[in-house]
């Protein structure tokens, strides 16, 4: 009897002990079903976006593992490692505790394969496959290659200069693309590790919307954060879809931040020329800054909208469209909004013919119709003197100056300069933000004119400059 009693006294005890002992390695949160009791990690960040990498680089991302299940977990194992990416959890390799954390890395490793990478990483417990996912994407892009075709159209070497800029301000500037050849679908836009910049698609005229074969607009913004220099870059990743590679394009940022005691948004707007249907009577009464034929002269000048030429001739199976003794006029409708408009650009694709036997190759003039003034140089020979309309001031000689300093090629003995430029107003033509504020009340619109031997390649843009009064929080 007192061998049975001590057998069962310690079969009672080992089995206490045993029980005590399962239940401190299936410890349970409070209010947690003791049905349906399950081991659960939780994973911060769960979802990583990398941006980008250079082709051969490698880039790391700290993600937080919690225990927030109902048991004590032995042991972390990674699931889904690939040539791209990579879960390491050394730092956790000792397992979890209930309700404790440890922290791990992912790794975004590049191959010589560019374009987007996106997978799927598990967090599994123990050897199963039971688990948490994270979800990882990035972009390989080669950011020595941008010879894809992409061009940052109108700018000069591809460089945005947001000159003077006021800390609290924000500031929204319209950036025109092309293609030089093939068709091209953007990708993606990085500012380069600058929470200062951020770039996208416009909602305005021409916006992108994926394909830039015409040439169309991004918007690119960016809000001063501390007083000095500044300057930064952004990328354009983009798919030359002919060829099915892809390339990178890079537009170099620079400003001027200074403090100020009020803040604004400035913004930008884009406006089309009109066509012949559109014009108003204001606008078919203006005066233009040559006449186009008077008495006792030997020489006339045709009038032109918009792309319209006057000469054509076939060069090697190809047909040259050009203008001669032309004046090329277009127009833009300018409506009255909330904001003031402060200045005002024309993006100008030129074409301008000279014959090689001619010695006044640059005699050229962009004119404001509206207020009779001109950048360039008139006509000097004495034949075309009385063409001339002296009611127009000429109070530079900048625009003939760099359209005869531009690309020139030479075709059948003649001479043809292409240029592709934004010009400022006030820089070339000496408008002021009370002349255009101005043309917008009195007229709702501004009138140009491109006079010589100059045809547009392309339709004339204009870009107007807008501000807007806001708190500076």
């Amino acid at each position: 009897m007192k061998f049975s009693f001590a057998l069962v006294f310690l079969l009672t005890f080992v089995s206490c002990g045993k029980n005590a002992f399962l239940n401190s390695k299936a410890r349970r949160l409070p209010g947690v079903n003791t049905d349906n009791r399950e081991s659960h990690v939780s994973i911060k960040p769960s979802h990583i976006n990398f941006d980008y990498i250079d082709v051969n680089d490698k880039k790391d991302m700290e993600i937080t593992i919690t225990n927030d299940g109902d048991f004590d977990i032995d042991s972390l194992n990674s699931f889904g490692n690939n040539e791209n990416y990579e879960l390491d959890l050394k730092r956790c390799s000792r397992g979890l505790e209930l309700g404790e954390s440890c922290e791990a890395k992912v790794y975004f490793k590049s191959s010589d394969v560019i374009g987007q990478k996106s997978s799927v990483l598990r967090v599994a417990i123990g050897e199963t496959n039971a688990g948490s996912d994270i979800n990882v994407t990035g972009e390989v892009l080669s950011l020595d290659d941008d010879n894809g075709g992409l061009v940052a159209e109108y700018l000069n070497k591809a460089r945005l200069d947001f000159g003077t800029t006021y800390i609290g301000s924000t500031y929204k500037k319209l950036i025109h693309i092309g293609s030089k050849s093939n068709d091209l679908e953007l990708r993606n836009f990085y500012p380069k590790n600058d929470n200062n910049l951020s770039l996208g698609l416009s909602t305005g005229e021409l916006a992108c919307s994926g394909s830039v074969k015409d040439g169309c607009f991004i918007e690119l913004s960016f809000r001063p954060e501390e007083i000095g220099r500044y300057k930064s870059e952004v990328l354009i990743s983009y798919i030359d879809k002919a060829n099915n590679t892809g390339h990178v394009l890079k537009i170099d940022i620079k400003a001027r931040i200074v403090e100020f005691e009020e803040c604004f948004d400035f913004s930008e707007q884009v406006h089309l020329a009109k066509n012949q249907r559109q014009l108003n009577q204001y606008e078919l009464a203006l005066a233009y800054p040559y006449y186009s034929k008077v008495e006792n002269s030997k020489r006339t000048l045709e009038s032109v909208l918009n792309t319209a030429f006057t000469r054509e001739m076939d060069i090697y199976e190809e047909v040259l469209k050009f203008n001669e003794n032309t004046q090329v006029f277009f127009s833009y409708d300018l409506n009255r909004r909330e904001e003031s408009v402060y200045s005002a650009r024309l993006l100008l694709n030129l074409l301008k013919y000279e014959d090689i036997k001619n010695d006044s190759y640059d005699t050229e003039v962009l004119c404001s119709l509206d207020y009779k003034v001109c950048s360039g140089k008139r006509f000097i020979e004495r034949s075309y003197y009385k063409l001339i309309n002296h009611d127009f001031k000429v109070v530079n000689d900048d625009f003939s100056d760099e359209l005869v300093h531009s690309n020139m090629s030479l075709n059948k003995g003649l001479k043809f300069y292409r240029h592709k430029s934004a010009f400022d107003m006030s820089d070339y033509l000496e408008l002021t933000e009370r002349h255009i504020e101005t043309s917008i009340d009195d007229n709702g619109s501004m009138s140009f004119v491109v006079a010589d031997d100059t045809k547009l390649e392309d339709s004339p843009i204009l870009v107007t400059s807008r501000r807007h009064a806001k708190s500076c929080n």
